[in-house]
């Protein structure tokens, strides 16, 4: 349950670094205190001392920092477990609403500001939660997975380069193929640590039965979705998922100057990927959304990558539809009621 911004008295702005973090305190919107602390264990038990010598009390205390990834884990858990909201940041948003022509710039002026910004966009908090252990744990096979993949790709490349030599030197050659060998067997054997744990929690393993029938997404894709959204407990609308995914296009406009409506480039990279992928396998001929890919072309003006980008998000919507549903992917049922082929509703 979320507390209300009347529950809020004090206000923690933090700057994150990989060694230590900088601390700026607030009561209110008047500044206290600030301090240094080693991004250790020994340096968050200060921490919890330093704002204790302050009477913080905890439950009325909103912490904020930025989105930094794996720096700023420790010193959320930590918070979190005494009994402060936490609240995580992007960057992007923290730089654009700095509101002042300051050139300074340490890492305790950063944290002052980032303390000013939470009392002034409490309203807007939301709360951070930690993630449960299996989620945890899909999360990092899943990008151990993905870096695996990436480094079989670069060492196959490679390998190519090599056998394009004139003369090749045997030793090598067999290096290279042990090393793309051992690849492939981790590779395998994360697939199956990735598959029980899916399989050893039922939501998930329903959740990945539901949108693996959705044509083009496959157990990657499937996964990537259960990751982005927590098993669906978040982000669980299709405009969201667009929107985090780079699909949703956004107006810019000024004055009488109206361009039409673009995606924007701050994205999951991988999301959109992924999506590109399973659309591209479902318009060729005899695919299932060929007939309905070209129907959507034949409005004038529409490009052939507008179209690809409408059916990146009607897979979206079809996700979120099943998994809220709770069944699977029907194909004759989606063709007769939900799309109307000869009039190219979208």
């Amino acid at each position: 349950m979320e507390k209300k911004i009347e529950n809020f008295r004090w206000y923690l702005g933090i700057d994150v670094g990989s060694t230590q973090h900088s601390y700026c305190l607030y009561r209110g919107k008047e500044k206290v205190a600030s301090s240094f602390f080693a991004n250790s264990t020994k340096g968050l038990k200060e921490l919890l001392t330093w704002l204790k010598e302050h009477k913080v009390e905890f439950d009325k205390l909103l912490s904020c920092l930025e989105h930094t990834g794996v720096y700023g884990q420790k010193v959320c858990r930590v918070l979190y477990g005494e009994g402060s909201t936490v609240w995580l940041v992007s960057a992007v948003r923290l730089k654009g609403v700095s509101g002042d022509l300051e050139r300074r710039k340490t890492d305790a002026v950063d944290a002052e500001k980032i303390g000013s910004f939470a009392y002034r966009f409490a309203d807007q908090y939301r709360a951070y939660r930690p993630d449960s252990k299996e989620l945890r744990a899909l999360k990092d096979w899943c990008r151990l997975r993905k870096q695996l993949v990436n480094q079989r790709v670069r060492l196959v490349n490679q390998h190519k380069m090599f056998e394009q030599q004139a003369i090749q030197t045997l030793e090598v050659e067999k290096v290279y193929k042990e090393l793309i060998q051992t690849y492939d067997e981790q590779l395998v054997q994360i697939e199956q640590k990735i598959n029980v744990l899916i399989e050893s929690t039922d939501c998930w393993e329903e959740q990945r039965k539901w949108l693996m029938s959705i044509p083009g997404i496959g157990s990657v894709t499937a996964r990537k979705l259960l990751v982005i959204t927590q098993g669906y407990s978040r982000m669980n609308n299709h405009k969201q998922l667009a929107s985090y995914g780079g699909t949703a296009p956004f107006e810019r406009s000024s004055g009488k100057h109206k361009p039409k409506r673009r995606i924007s480039r701050r994205a999951d990279p991988e999301l959109k990927k992924l999506l590109t992928t399973a659309v591209m396998c479902t318009i060729k001929p005899g695919g299932y959304f060929h007939e309905y890919y070209h129907i959507l072309l034949k409005v004038p003006g529409r490009k052939p990558l507008q179209a690809i980008n409408m059916l990146r998000n009607r897979l979206l919507k079809i996700a979120v539809t099943l998994v809220r549903k709770k069944e699977l992917f029907d194909r004759d049922l989606y063709k007769q009621n939900c799309l109307s082929w000869q009039n190219g509703l979208t």
